[in-house]
């Protein structure tokens, strides 16, 4: 696939869930974790807007580099792919910690 596509595609997709966990983290907490009392539905939605601005910054990234030379994309990609398999693999353990 070409890189520019892909990377098109990762920052609308991303960019779209950057701004629903931006925009609306109650509503994705509370669906997450259903059974939560009020001082833990704060933490939580603190949790999503900080992750939700990560994910906007991620996407706003994707977009600027949809131009770049081949190489240089398919670099991107793989440290961008790298990134979020790490973040997603060390944010399990620590919400099986505290929840």
């Amino acid at each position: 696939m070409n890189p520019r596509n892909l990377m098109t595609a990762i920052a609308i997709v991303t960019g779209l869930a950057g701004l629903a966990a931006f925009i609306v983290p109650a509503q994705i907490t509370s669906q997450v974790f259903p059974p939560l009392g009020e001082e833990a539905m704060m933490v939580g939605v603190w949790h999503r807007q900080v992750l939700g601005g990560g994910i906007l910054i991620a996407s706003i990234y994707c977009w600027f580099m949809r131009d770049a030379e081949q190489v240089i994309a398919r670099r991107f990609l793989f440290a961008t792919g790298l990134c979020f398999s790490l973040m997603g693999l060390l944010s399990f353990p620590i919400h099986r910690l505290l929840f």
